[in-house]
């Protein structure tokens, strides 16, 4: 009687992406100090930028003077829009959360605010030192948007006490969606004619919207 020989065939399962990648600059799909140059320096960065800010209309002298109008307002009017732009430009690959200007710790205290973002840290054992980037696919982005939306001005809870503007960057294209500390949402690309699109699309009376340098509508 011949024997049977059972071969075992090996299905390769693909692995979901680790959230919390600290090698940032590898997963950007542009170049990070390029970038910041052209956002922090009147100096030429050899990549062109271009941008527009989504600012409260109804709060435009408010937003001149430095006042605080209020998270829960902001809130109101940017969870949607700011949902809108990443399923406008979600492809299926992740979205990409990082601190602007530099690499700080998630959370520099203990406080309870935030706590679903905190909740995900805790599940995952990651330190509160935790300096690097959240790797997202947007169900996971929507699920805590309203917390990334509050992070720049809710890590501490008190009024005016802000800490790091938070950038939500495409992972294959040079788009990203920046959440200001002073209660805006940008939107900056390569492409000047990506921005002048996203402007004449969500152009409302709700908000005004400012060029950045270099930019036209």
């Amino acid at each position: 009687m011949t024997p049977v020989r059972k071969t075992l065939r090996l299905v390769k399962q693909r692995r979901a992406p680790a959230i919390f990648q600290q090698h940032v600059r590898a997963l950007l799909p542009y170049n990070q100090n390029r970038y910041l140059r052209y956002r922090h320096s009147d100096a030429d960065s050899h990549t062109p930028w271009y941008g527009a800010s989504f600012q409260l209309a109804s709060e435009a002298h408010n937003i001149s003077q430095g006042i605080d109008f209020g998270l829960p307002k902001f809130l109101d009017h940017y969870e949607t829009f700011f949902k809108q732009l990443v399923a406008q430009f979600d492809d299926g690959s992740c979205w990409i959360v990082t601190h602007d200007i530099k690499d700080y710790s998630w959370w520099p205290n203990d406080e309870p605010t935030l706590p679903a973002l905190r909740t995900l840290f805790a599940q995952h054992r990651v330190p509160n030192t935790f300096k690097g980037a959240l790797q997202l696919t947007k169900p996971e982005l929507f699920r805590y948007a309203r917390e990334f939306l509050s992070y720049p001005t809710g890590v501490f809870g008190r009024a005016g006490a802000l800490y790091s503007d938070v950038d939500v960057s495409h992972g294959k294209r040079p788009v990203v969606i920046k959440i200001s500390a002073h209660l805006n949402v940008d939107f900056l690309s390569t492409d000047q004619e990506l921005v002048r699109a996203v402007v004449k699309q969500h152009r409302t009376p709700v908000f005004t919207i400012k060029p950045y340098r270099g930019t036209s509508f």
